[in-house]
Formats: C-alpha cells, sequence, structure tokens
C-alpha cells in the first residue's frame, strides 16, 4: 500500500511529535527569558515538519535542533535525562529522513 499524503510518513509523524514537543518545552517560564533560543527551537523544529510535507530533506535543520537542545540542557532549562530523550527522537527523524532519501530518484 502506498503513502498519498505526507501526514502518513512515519517520519512526518516523528516531526510531528517533535515539533509538539518543543512546543511545551518554549511555554515553560524558564524558556521565556530566553526568547533568542526558544526562537530557534520553534523554527528549526516546524521546518522539520515543513520540508518534509514539501518533499525536502534539509538535514542541517536537524543538527541545529540538537545543538538547541544542547544549550538549552546547558543553560538549565531542561534537565540532562530529558535533553538526551529529545536529541534521541531527533537522530531517529534524521535516520528515517535518510532511509526516506535514499528510495528518491534526485
Amino acid at each position: 500500500m502506498g503513502v498519498y499524503r505526507f501526514e502518513d510518513l512515519r517520519v512526518w509523524q516523528a516531526a510531528k511529535e517533535q515539533c509538539d514537543r518543543v512546543g511545551d518545552l518554549i511555554r515553560r517560564p524558564t524558556f521565556r527569558i530566553d526568547g533568542g533560543l526558544s526562537s530557534q527551537m520553534n523554527d528549526a523544529s516546524i521546518s522539520v515538519m515543513n520540508n518534509i510535507a514539501e518533499g525536502f530533506l534539509f538535514i542541517c535543520i536537524e543538527r541545529r535542533l540538537t545543538t538547541c537542545y544542547c544549550a538549552a540542557e546547558g543553560r538549565k532549562y531542561i534537565e540532562a535525562s530529558e535533553m538526551t530523550e529529545l536529541v534521541s527522537l531527533n537522530e531517529k527523524i534524521f535516520r528515517m529522513l535518510r532511509r526516506f532519501q535514499s528510495t528518491l530518484r534526485l
């Protein structure tokens, strides 16, 4: 059975989950203080979803979000265990995108 909507792609669903998690993070009071980091994380997580939906595979956005998670942990906005979990989700999306990319004829 084929995939007819981008919403049915597991990689897009994982990116949506990540975007939702970032949305939860940036609503925390500690994140509100740091508008620059919050904005970067929000933009990157939304860009991943949009790029998958548009058919582009800009892997660099995945790396940007990972560094934002690291910055958030370093600033004590999130716990190390939460950062590890979020980075793992991000890496899962990265691997899914790589597999998906290998199936495309460019």
